[in-house]
């Protein structure tokens, strides 16, 4: 079975995989998602950011319970154009705009454009957070709403660095480890 679609709108649609291997990128699992969301409660009006996006599950997720618009960042063009493939068969390209660069870069670019969102996911690869330390390039510019909030998704071991934003819950599920964060 392929990543479905947890939520909202879109509930239980399934994701194509074109050309994108498994071992390849590790999408979100449903259990933390639920979990998320969960938390979350309500995206509804939310602009926000998918850093590391890989699959697009967690910006596509948003999408599907309300959020109007995503911004997807990640540098491999193999993702980036699955990616448009999902976007396009759920009819959200107009909701989304898409970064096919590193992070660092598109953070710098959202900063100069004056962008700003209520949500942003941070889902690094595995054991690499703090080799890209996305929260202290995040803290450090000004993307994130008064009122915004960070979910960071990292390895279980791993002590992160959270810049200056806040941790006000934290949970985690397996190897995964969820931190919700605010300035």
């Amino acid at each position: 079975m392929g990543i479905r679609i947890l939520g909202g709108y879109f509930k239980n649609r399934e994701l194509l995989r074109k050309g994108v291997k498994k071992d390849f990128v590790r999408p979100t699992t449903a259990i933390v998602r639920k979990s998320i969301f969960d938390s979350l409660k309500d995206v509804e009006g939310f602009v926000v950011l998918d850093l590391f996006a890989g699959s697009g599950i967690l910006g596509l997720e948003a999408l599907s319970r309300g959020a109007s618009k995503v911004i997807f960042i990640d540098k491999d063009r193999y993702l980036i154009e699955n990616l448009k493939e999902n976007l396009k068969k759920f009819d959200l390209l107009e909701k989304s705009f898409i970064y096919n660069t590193d992070f660092e870069k598109a953070v710098r670019v959202l900063e100069e454009k004056n962008e700003k969102f209520d949500l942003i996911f941070v889902d690094p690869p595995y054991r690499l957070t703090n080799i890209y330390k996305p929260l202290k390039l995040l803290s450090e510019k000004n993307i994130l709403k008064r009122d915004g909030f960070v979910v960071n998704l990292s390895y279980i071991a791993e002590d992160i660095d959270v810049g200056n934003f806040k941790i006000f819950k934290e949970k985690s599920f397996g190897i995964t480890k969820i931190l919700f964060l605010k300035e």
